[in-house]
């Protein structure tokens, strides 16, 4: 028996100077949605920026599928509305094939559980705007995958931007990138396939790239392009002092101004920890976040409790059903997806998610 639930939320941010602040609250009830919105004015000094971005999600669950989604729309600025559809055609494309496969259920031709989620980054400063879209599916087998969309647009534009927009006009910017990437290949060579080089030379970069929170230039692979899968998506980070003699005096610029050192974002506003977050690389070299376990449930909302016999309690659950916590200076630490193990059990009155990619920790955060 289907039993699906949807939930629908808008989160609205505000953006000051060249760093994303938002703050909002959102409730829900069986016929409507209403948003309560807080705004700031930018300061005297500090340019408006272009774009406003609308945190957008969607969740569905039933016997055989649980959906997440959490996206952006986008408003302001160029090219603003055919992102937006672009990234609701992507969701609707993978949500309705979930749909196909659970209809084509029988017990005779059994399926396992299916899981799509979905997140966004973005960087903006003045005018310009970069959207990283993050989609995982799982849809039995081995391993899920993941895939990635990418959005870099200038307002008054009147198409997304290339890479080869940031470059003078006499660089060849493919030479450039290829001489960087396959240098870091050399370094690195036991982590890609043998011929991974070539694959390099043959990739066109112009849309598979986005600007980081650092203000770095990003080309992305994908899984199985460069190396085995659990390698997963290959990104190749470039400073822009790396490239100041190719690119144009107007986008060095730029990215040097985007440079941030935020390290986690609440709902799309950077937050500071009061004990910072510690990170373990495991075998595999990948690099798993512990966050400070009373801090991080305060600010999401679950009540921690201590019961008599000394139990550590999570909204009266106790926490050894998730995990044993690492314990740091007499502080709890537990890993980024504990916290997503919370949203999946416990019972509470909003939805939340927790994201670390090795760039910056994002926590969203919605009441329902």
């Amino acid at each position: 028996m289907k039993k699906i639930i949807i939930f629908i939320f808008s989160l609205m941010i505000v953006f000051t100077g060249c760093s994303a602040k938002q703050s909002a609250e959102t409730s829900k009830n069986e016929n409507s949605n209403s948003v309560n919105e807080n705004t700031s004015s930018p300061k005297d000094n500090e340019p408006k920026l272009a774009y406003t971005i609308t945190t957008e999600g969607a969740f569905f669950e039933n016997d055989l599928y649980d959906v997440a989604l959490y996206y952006p729309y986008i408003t302001g600025g160029s090219k603003a509305e055919d992102i937006t559809t672009e990234i609701k055609k992507i969701n609707d494309e993978r949500l309705n094939n979930i749909k196909e496969i659970y209809e084509k259920y029988t017990e005779d031709n059994v399926i396992s559980q299916m899981y799509l989620d979905t997140y966004f980054d973005y960087s903006m400063c003045d005018n310009f705007l970069s959207v990283k879209y993050t989609v995982y599916e799982f849809l039995g087998g081995a391993h899920g995958s993941t895939s990635i969309f990418t959005y870099n647009v200038m307002n008054g534009n009147d198409s997304l931007l290339s890479v080869s927009d940031f470059f003078k006009d006499d660089v060849n910017h493919k030479d450039v990138l290829d001489k960087i990437i396959c240098d870091k290949i050399i370094a690195d060579k036991d982590k890609y396939f043998p011929d991974a080089q070539k694959t390099v030379w043959q990739t066109n970069y112009d849309k598979k790239f986005y600007i980081n929170n650092k203000g770095e230039l990003v080309i992305y692979f994908s899984e199985y392009e460069l190396a085995p899968y659990v390698a997963g998506t290959v990104e190749f980070n470039i400073p822009p002092s790396e490239l100041k003699p190719y690119l144009k005096d107007e986008y060095y610029t730029l990215l040097t101004q985007m440079n941030s050192d935020t390290l986690m974002k609440f709902n799309g506003e950077p937050k500071e920890f009061r004990n910072m977050p510690r990170f373990n690389v495991d075998d595999f070299g990948y690099e798993e976040c512990y966050l400070p376990l009373r801090e991080v449930c305060e600010l999401i909302g679950y009540t921690v409790t201590d019961d008599k016999a000394g139990n550590l309690l999570i909204n009266g659950k106790n926490i050894l059903e998730f995990g044993e916590p690492l314990l740091v200076a007499e502080i709890e630490y537990v890993p980024c997806e504990m916290f997503n193990n919370f949203d999946r059990v416990l019972e509470k009155d909003f939805r939340s998610k927790i994201v670390y990619d090795n760039d910056v920790i994002k926590i969203f955060k919605v009441n329902s």
